[in-house]
């Protein structure tokens, strides 16, 4: 996710469309009123080779922003267990863009999108835990923990994890090892000099909510 040309976070592609954030990047975007030229970069990446692949920055359409859910105000202190976050609090952005990118052909393929799970993957405590992220306005990079999983807080509304992650990474999609997606990564420990989890937005809740509030059509076939 670019403003003015500056990376503000990550985001994926879940429908043809259609891009998935964190409302707080967005949010951000609006404060420096520079929501007109939020765009999404893809297939920005480093090669084998050591060069950079810029990839092709794709704008928002006027009306992009299809459907939101804040973040718990007890995110934004010390303590962000309490209260907990309810499940109208889910710190997402539903995003349409002005090109239907799901549907180019790259190296001969479509591309595709991520489709969202209904229901909770099975993830016990210390399963390994994939981020794919653009830290910092940075390529495509891949965290990797492998006994990552720490548990959901107390009323299912967030999963707490050791992956590591670096400022940009807000937005990015969580997965298993077999590429499950499991959660929208959004959150470290306030903590910062001991830090003990960062933390995402369970991904089957953000779907239900969506679909709840009559946007599933963004979803594709």
């Amino acid at each position: 996710m670019e403003v003015g040309g500056q990376g503000v976070g990550t985001g994926f592609l879940i429908g043809p469309d259609m891009v998935l954030t964190n409302w707080h990047v967005i949010e951000q975007a609006k404060k420096i009123d520079k929501l007109d030229s939020l765009g999404c970069r893809f297939d920005y990446l480093q090669l084998p080779d050591g060069r950079q692949q810029a990839g092709q920055l794709i704008p928002l359409r006027a009306d992009a922003c299809v459907d939101f859910s804040v973040y718990s105000i007890a995110e934004t202190t010390n303590n962000p267990e309490y209260p907990p976050p309810t499940q109208e609090e889910l710190d997402y952005a539903l995003l349409r863009l002005g090109i239907v990118v799901g549907q180019q052909s790259i190296e001969g393929s479509v591309r595709g999108w991520i489709a969202l799970p209904n229901a909770p993957m099975p993830l016990p405590a210390e399963a390994p835990l994939l981020i794919v992220q653009h830290p910092e306005g940075a390529p495509m990079k891949l965290a990797l923990d492998t006994q990552a999983v720490i548990g959901r807080n107390d009323n299912g509304t967030r999963l707490r994890y050791k992956t590591n992650t670096d400022p940009g990474s807000s937005g990015s999609p969580c997965f298993t090892m077999d590429w499950d997606l499991v959660a929208l990564h959004h959150y470290g420990d306030p903590k910062w000099r001991e830090p003990l989890f960062n933390q995402g937005v369970p991904i089957e809740l953000i779907r239900n909510r969506i679909m709840a509030r009559g946007f599933g059509n963004a979803f594709g076939g």
